[in-house]
């Protein structure tokens, strides 16, 4: 039976990508746009392993980590935290809150395929189609694409708004 992955993102574009890279690869994917409306759906539902952004609107992914790791009903299941924080102090606080790892933006399908199989102790899990990618356009574009999200909008953000 496939294994169940929840990703907590705000980024669409992020979650389409997670979710394509998760479906592919054979497991079933569940979606949270926020850290509360992940710990609601943990309340009815329980994932193998959590991929969780750091950078979300109401409740960010280090106050989510906490309250999972604070609750013992659901305190087992790994967190893969995922954040365009490249800075050490935002890891560290990520592993001191009880995350497994902790992975940087801009997404790399091979390594967050390999991190999920790793946690969750399937390295053998058969992906959903035997026919492998005709090329790596598809993950470069996905990859392009995120480094654009996470580097270049905030920069022309933050230009327009001085401009103002």
């Amino acid at each position: 039976m496939p294994k169940k992955v929840l990703v907590v993102d705000d980024n669409q574009d992020a979650i389409n990508i997670l979710s394509a890279i998760l479906k592919k690869a054979g497991y079933l994917v569940g979606v949270a746009k926020d850290g509360q409306e992940a710990l609601q759906k943990l309340d009815s539902e329980i994932p193998a392993l959590i991929l969780l952004d750091v950078m979300m609107p109401k409740m960010d992914g280090y106050e989510v980590c906490k309250a999972i790791k604070t609750n013992p009903a659901i305190s087992q299941i790994p967190i893969l935290m995922i954040s365009a924080k490249t800075d050490g102090t935002s890891q560290k606080r990520g592993l001191e809150l009880g995350a497994a790892d902790y992975l940087m933006k801009p997404i790399q399908p091979n390594e967050i395929l390999r991190k999920v199989k790793q946690y969750l102790g399937d390295d053998t899990h058969p992906p959903s189609s035997s026919n492998p990618p005709k090329s790596p356009t598809v993950p470069f574009i996905f990859t392009l694409r995120a480094w654009f999200d996470f580097r270049l909008v905030p920069f022309f953000a933050r230009r327009f708004r001085n401009a103002s």
